[in-house]
């Protein structure tokens, strides 16, 4: 919504989901804001990430991922409510032009390069693993009609010709050639995932994809957090009714590290350490938000629910849960793991629910690619038509579609190594160089409106304390202040005896308040900040560690193979 400086109630633009407010937004106005925002950004921030999180768990024990997990949720939550705050100082709703207003066009270069960078291997990424879980779930759900197949092309049809009450051979023979055919068709997604990927994407991705306004994925995302409940749901009770037999048996350790697990702590320190980063989804979102102070409040609340309340608790659920239930089995993908065992109807609905949520998770990351593209190409602030929208949204699925179905296995790998240090740059390093340099430039300019409303002061009312210590403070406090205008309207004058315990008490709040804030700067401005890139940058380390291993792996591989 869009608050002007004229009282006028509300109006709504009925096609969209953006508001056209002038005066302060209405509570319905914040209310709804505050939901869409949670629900998109919960869809961001999840997405696939959920599913390897219960691996991670398994790797590094029940206190240790918890603890981690903590960790980054809150570091990621000071890093977006960085972001969040200079949005609402400079006015500015884009990551390029954040980084321009207090770097320079260098700035806005890296932050360009690295947006795109970590967006589109994602994109990539997402892909790829859309196309793994198209595959599992062709292989896990679709048995039964591989065998009703079997059966309607062979012994089903001769059984009716013997019987003469069906059609001719003719007919039985062109039945068995369908039934052969989608056999080789279930045989070849079995193997391949690749085609239920494509026809995934050109019938669910795409069309959201071309939506022009990031809040107008809000039903689509409930959907998808609906998901995730489910999952949840399933998860929790299986754990339950088997009576958590990874902790029972001693294989998951509840305070400590895992003992067979340290070859595989930088991976699952990785996995937990990129699991809550929503900074390029986040900004985007902040230009269809209301402006002004409460727009500024609803954004950080709706940062500190997705990321505290929603993202905590669901990767903790499947987390905690899963590891308990599959301990050492559990696979990276925890739709590997037989959830459904004998249920073939059951998972092939799960796997159907999973591929859509796959979706509508990548609808938000495609949007804040488009974004960061457009103001590449065009410039901030320009109208995005639908032709260049349309235009826009195919190439970028064309070139992700590329990378995906050419190395369908190897796209993560691919994309390690340069969305390990994207993520660095886009989550961690630049928020922290952006409130840095804000808080720098407004300091520069509270310093100079003092000096200037100084210098324009011309009455002698206004003093300055002497130095603690000092001979005849009291006598100088009561001499500097008792024969204002001010002390001589309300008495001071006649009786400065009145002025000490007010004086005393002034001093030490202003004593009391300049070591406070004190502290408070330095925490703000040296200890958080050092913090979060230490964070960043031991998680990026532990990603690019894992990328290059999996890399070295493959050739060692290949040239073992050759």
């Amino acid at each position: 919504s869009r608050v002007g400086s004229r009282g006028a109630p509300p109006r709504c633009k009925m096609s969209t989901v953006v508001w056209v407010v002038e005066g302060p937004p209405s509570t319905e106005i914040i209310r709804r804001a505050l939901y869409s925002a949670v629900v998109t950004l919960t869809l961001g921030v999840l997405g696939s990430t959920i599913l390897p999180v219960p691996w991670a768990f398994a790797n590094l024990g029940i206190l240790p991922g918890v603890a981690v997990m903590a960790m980054v949720a809150f570091v990621n939550d000071c890093t977006c409510c960085m972001l969040v705050r200079a949005s609402a100082i400079t006015g500015k709703f884009g990551y390029e032009q954040l980084a321009e207003h207090v770097g320079g066009h260098r700035a806005k270069v890296l932050a360009q390069v690295s947006l795109i960078l970590l967006l589109y291997g994602t994109l990539c990424g997402g892909l790829a693993f859309l196309a793994d879980v198209s595959r599992i779930m062709i292989l896990k759900g679709a048995q039964p009609e591989a065998a009703w197949l079997d059966t309607a092309g062979t012994t089903g049809v001769a059984g009716m010709s013997d019987e003469g009450h069906f059609a001719s051979a003719a007919l039985g023979d062109s039945t068995a050639t369908a039934g052969s055919w989608g056999e080789d068709l279930l045989a070849l997604m079995r193997r391949d995932g690749r085609p239920v990927m494509l026809v995934v994407v050109a019938t669910i991705l795409y069309p959201l994809c071309l939506q022009r306004h990031i809040r107008q994925f809000e039903r689509a995302a409930t959907v998808g957090v609906v998901v995730v409940v489910v999952l949840m749901s399933l998860i929790i009770s299986k754990a339950v009714s088997e009576g958590f037999p990874a902790i029972a048996s001693g294989e998951l350790p509840l305070w400590g590290f895992h003992k067979g697990g340290g070859a595989k702590l930088p991976e699952a320190f990785a996995v937990l350490g990129f699991a809550f980063y929503m900074q390029p989804m986040l900004m985007p979102l902040l230009a269809e938000m209301p402006h002004g102070e409460s727009g500024r409040r609803v954004s950080e609340t709706s940062v500190h629910i997705v990321l505290y309340g929603v993202a905590c608790a669901a990767y903790g659920t499947v987390g905690v849960f899963g590891a308990a239930l599959f301990g050492d089995a559990t696979e990276s993908n925890i739709m590997v793991n037989d959830l459904l065992p004998g249920r073939p109807m059951a998972t092939l609905a799960l796997y159907m629910s999973l591929v859509c949520y796959l979706c509508f998770g990548m609808v938000t990351t495609h949007y804040a690619l488009r974004a960061s593209i457009e103001v590449l190409l065009v410039g901030p602030g320009v109208p995005l038509d639908s032709i260049r929208r349309t235009i826009t949204t195919t190439c970028i699925l064309l070139m992700s579609l590329a990378v995906a179905c050419t190395f369908p296995t190897a796209a993560e790998k691919i994309f390690a190594v340069t969305g390990c240090t994207a993520v660095c740059l886009v989550c961690y390093v630049l928020p922290v160089y952006i409130h840095l340099k804000l808080r720098s430039m407004q300091r520069q300019a509270q310093k100079a409106a003092e000096q200037t409303a100084y210098s324009r002061c011309s009455e002698p009312e206004l003093f300055i304390l002497p130095a603690p210590g000092a001979a005849g403070v009291s006598q100088q406090l009561h001499a500097t202040t008792a024969h204002t205008p001010l002390a001589r309207s309300q008495g001071f004058a006649e009786q400065p005896e009145l002025l000490q315990p007010l004086l005393a008490e002034a001093v030490q709040e202003e004593l009391g308040s300049s070591c406070s804030s004190w502290v408070s700067e330095q925490v703000d401005a040296w200890v958080l900040p050092m913090f979060i890139i230490l964070v960043g940058v031991g998680c990026s380390v532990a990603g690019l560690y894992v990328g290059a291993m999996d890399i070295l792996a493959s050739w060692q591989k290949s040239g073992g193979a050759q």
